[in-house]
């Protein structure tokens, strides 16, 4: 017997009903539009996000737009090598291709994390974009939009950083003070779990946005910026400095780089969100 969310409460269920739910942090969530789900301790833990405006945009852009954006949940963190491992298992995505990666900003985080040891609760990275569309189908949702991914990670306004516009301490980021600046224990991959800086979380309670160089966003028509647009496959938004909100680039449909991978994370949404 497993566990899932139903109408607001926790309640077993005999394994084989077909339900399509997600768990947050904050409790239970609504249930996704998809056909089918991991079950929900596989799920990450998510935010609750409710309708809002978003002023479209980033730090170093000029391009300023407001887009209402509807109700959903993301994951309230980057989704780990431990997820994505659990997802690999269950025979629904496919291990990282560690060959290809590379990333043209310099982050602890800037090689693979799948095959490193004591890496469980770290990014996973260089899954490509095939990889994060995989795991977050596997759960029922799909990588955030634009106006997703903005609003979850800064707020309705634009800002260069997740907490506002003055750089971080070490007490929002452990890149705060550059890559060996921050007091660590253990290993040094380990100092980039998430879920240790709740300080730097976002207006909405997402936390260690860009830990990772970068953070994946689909593409699509209701898209502000011509990056996030198709026929671009996605586009990855990353900063100058650590956790900064600085641009977007676009991830092309060529084949070559739809299939190749870089050291950027990703999280999954969610529909239906509403409040916190």
């Amino acid at each position: 017997m497993r566990f899932f969310c139903i109408d607001g409460r926790t309640r077993p269920v005999q394994w084989g009903l077909a339900i399509g739910t997600s768990i947050g942090a904050l409790g239970c969530g609504h249930a996704s539009n998809a056909a089918s789900s991991a079950p929900a301790n596989e799920v990450p833990a998510s935010v609750s996000i409710g309708q809002s405006t978003v002023v479209m945009g980033v730090s170093i852009g000029t391009r300023r737009t407001g887009r209402s954006v509807g109700a959903f949940r993301i994951s309230k963190y980057p989704v780990t090598v431990a997820q994505y491992r659990e997802c690999t298992a269950a025979g629904g995505c496919s291990p990282p291709q560690d060959g290809a990666c590379a990333s043209p900003v310099a982050n602890a985080l800037s090689s693979p994390t799948f095959g490193l040891a004591g890496a469980d609760a770290v990014p996973v990275t260089c899954t490509g974009i095939k990889g994060a569309q995989a795991y977050c189908a596997w759960t029922g949702g799909s990588l955030p939009t634009q106006g997703q991914w903005e609003l979850a990670a800064r707020g309705p306004q634009v800002t260069r950083f997740p907490w506002g516009n003055a750089p971080g301490t070490c007490a929002e980021s452990v890149q705060a003070l550059g890559p060996a600046g921050c007091p660590r224990t253990g290993p040094p991959v380990q100092a980039f779990a998430v879920g240790h800086h709740p300080s730097g979380a976002s207006p909405l309670g997402v936390e260690d946005v860009l830990l990772a160089p970068g953070e994946l966003i689909a593409s699509g028509t209701d898209n502000d910026t011509a990056a996030c647009s198709a026929p671009n496959s996605a586009c990855v938004a990353y900063g100058l400095s650590p956790n900064a909100i600085d641009a977007l680039a676009p991830i092309r449909s060529s084949e070559g780089e739809e299939s190749s991978t870089h050291p950027y994370g990703f999280r999954c949404v969610w529909q239906g969100g509403g409040a916190k």
